[in-house]
């Protein structure tokens, strides 16, 4: 019964959402006329909701579902071994008996259903959803409005804003090319909970592969670095081309944005904060526009600095 409470959870919840969702969607659609917008941003914060819960799960679920496959034979306490295998989560449970009905019998076709909708089926999901050449675009194209602090409103996103609501949960934290990193993720974890069963009977050979699946994810994230930082933000956008960049944002972009956000200026803002880099590192300064908008020249520099040395210093530099 545990098991079986467990395993439906997801689908349980699931299924709660889907009835608020229902509830929410009567509710604007015949008390409210004006909640399209409401019912379609519920909608979404549902999904993406969804899908971070599933993430967060998956790898409990799966160890969880193949609790009933995985048998082996057990040693007895005068040092026989018997043919017969025993649950490794019920030893008293026999496995595969074809005699008598026995709780791993009843509960292996649930396993093998639940595998597949579970264990294999979000997998699948992700990589429909985020390997789908339209939405590759999306999302690329949405990781770069986030880059330059923007898009968090339908005014300054409205080619993507529908899809980050949606699927933001599933490639916000990584770079724009690395968009789909979550899914390598979400396999590491497969594979771990794969080798555990198949591996059980050889513990050497089982510690073995997990560690190899860790290491080349270890491997894989050190060489091409896919986590998405505040100190990235201008180095990905300065690789973007005039043209792309004004495709995106620029006045007849798919992504139009307010004065002041443009290709020129992120140029600009690059530049400045290179020239004063060493304001930067010592923490004088922290948002070029606020260094553009005072003028920064020799004298102020030297003020600014002499303003952020520490006293002591200050004392042998009056000396």
């Amino acid at each position: 019964t545990k098991w079986l409470v467990m395993e439906f959870f997801p689908t349980f919840l699931f299924f709660s959402i889907a009835c608020l969702y229902g509830f929410a969607l009567l509710y604007f659609r015949f008390c409210d006329s004006r909640g399209r917008k409401r019912v379609r941003l519920l909608r979404n914060n549902i999904i993406a909701a969804a899908l971070l819960v599933m993430y967060v799960l998956y790898l409990n679920i799966s160890e969880n579902t193949l609790d009933p496959i995985n048998c082996r034979k057990i040693l007895a306490e005068d040092g026989s071994k018997s043919d017969r295998q025993f649950m490794v989560s019920q030893p008293d449970e026999v496995c595969w008996e074809t005699k008598f009905p026995t709780l791993q019998q009843e509960l292996a076709p649930y396993a093998f259903t639940f595998f597949v909708v579970y264990t294999l089926g979000y997998p699948c999901l992700i990589s429909y959803i985020l390997l789908n050449p339209k939405n590759r675009t999306k999302c690329m194209n949405d990781q770069y409005l986030r880059c330059m602090g923007t898009g968090s409103k339908q005014e300054t996103n409205k080619a993507h804003f529908n899809h980050r609501t949606k699927f933001a949960t599933l490639y916000f934290k990584f770079k724009p090319q690395y968009y789909f990193w979550i899914l390598l993720i979400v396999l590491r974890k497969l594979c771990i909970v794969t080798f555990t069963l198949l591996f059980h009977v050889n513990a050497t050979m089982q510690l073995s592969m997990i560690l190899l699946v860790i290491f080349l994810s270890y491997t894989a994230q050190i060489k091409y670095c896919p986590y998405l930082s505040r100190d990235n933000y201008e180095d990905i956008l300065g690789e973007m081309g005039e043209e792309e960049y004004q495709g995106l944002v620029g006045p007849y972009g798919s992504c139009p944005q307010p004065k002041g956000i443009g290709y020129d200026a992120m140029l600009e803002e690059k530049a400045l904060k290179g020239e004063y880099a060493f304001l930067f590192e010592h923490g004088v300064v922290a948002d070029p526009f606020r260094l553009r908008a005072r003028a920064v020249g020799p004298h102020q520099t030297l003020v600014l600095l002499l303003a952020h040395l520490p006293q002591n210093v200050l004392v042998v530099v009056a000396a």
